[in-house]
């Protein structure tokens, strides 16, 4: 009778003398960048079917933190973009040759995106070359006086600048073929388009671009002296959007020895006191108080 108890302790040793866990190991959760920490996004863009550099191609944020931000390629068809902010955003990558291609891209670390585009035509016509269209909003409103820029090269003396009428149409012929159509207006969002490619002597360009609706400062907590914080803008549009981030082309501060404030928007609390940060985007202007604590 003595064999069987034996058996039954023997099972229950067995059973419980592991104290080792069966499921899977537990993955930490990825750890976030610091704040204020910023990165590079560099590549080689290449025609598609040839496998050869694509010179003077355009790499741009479209969406998210970065929006506007831009790079061109070199002669060996390599670019680089620095300084970007973590963030997702919709990039386009568009050539003077070759058709624009769009992705999401998530910026976290230094990185390297290499892209191919497609060629869009084979030769060109001969000047002079004209763009017509109209400058709608988010709505579908006809926008006057927006200033329409036609440009060969980013940096380069733009082919030739007009305004749109009263109905929003615009017409501008030029000697050499564009790559970049930009508009631009005081109350709207600025929008920068690769150029169509010219098959024929009018090239048709109709351009949407949004209507601010509000423009504003996020506020900004107190500080202590010799803390820094960084400038964000609220920029609300026609379109139902709202963006958030460096959203201003002058900053000012109305006590610089209380606050200062640089152009990019790095605020410095340098004396105990309250002082006013005003900030300017597309003729709007918004404000914010900053308080400094000893």
């Amino acid at each position: 009778m003595r064999r069987p108890i034996l058996l039954v302790l023997i099972a229950l040793t067995g059973a419980c003398g592991s104290d080792s866990p069966t499921g899977p190991t537990p993955v930490p959760p990825p750890v976030a960048p610091p704040a204020g920490q910023t990165f590079a996004l560099s590549g080689t863009i290449r025609d598609s079917s040839t496998s050869a550099p694509v010179p003077s191609a355009r790499v741009q944020f479209m969406s998210g933190i970065n929006a506007g931000r831009l790079a061109v390629s070199g002669s060996d068809g390599r670019y680089s973009l620095s300084g970007l902010r973590a963030g997702t955003g919709l990039v386009r990558f568009y050539g003077p040759e070759h058709a624009a291609s769009e992705r999401s891209y998530t910026v976290a670390a230094d990185a390297t995106l290499d892209i191919s585009l497609s060629r869009t035509f084979a030769a060109v016509p001969p000047a002079p070359y004209t763009y017509a269209g109209t400058v709608w909003d988010s709505r579908g409103q006809a926008v006057a006086g927006a200033a329409v820029t036609v440009i060969r090269d980013s940096g380069a003396n733009p082919l030739g600048i007009v305004s749109s009428g009263a109905d929003g149409t615009f017409s501008i012929t030029t000697q050499s073929t564009a790559n970049i159509i930009r508009v631009t207006r005081d109350g709207f969002v600025s929008v920068e388009n690769p150029a169509p490619p010219v098959l024929q002597l009018v090239t048709v360009v109709n351009v949407t671009i949004p209507r601010i609706t509000r423009y504003a400062l996020q506020p900004i907590a107190s500080l202590r002296v010799g803390q820094t914080a960084t400038l964000v803008a609220e920029v609300d549009t026609d379109d139902g959007l709202t963006s958030s981030g460096p959203a201003y082309t002058s900053t000012t501060s109305n006590d610089e020895a209380v606050v200062a404030v640089t152009a990019l928007g790095s605020i410095v609390a340098r004396a105990p006191g309250t002082a006013t940060i005003t900030a300017s985007y597309s003729g709007m202007t918004a404000t914010a108080a900053v308080t400094v604590v000893p």
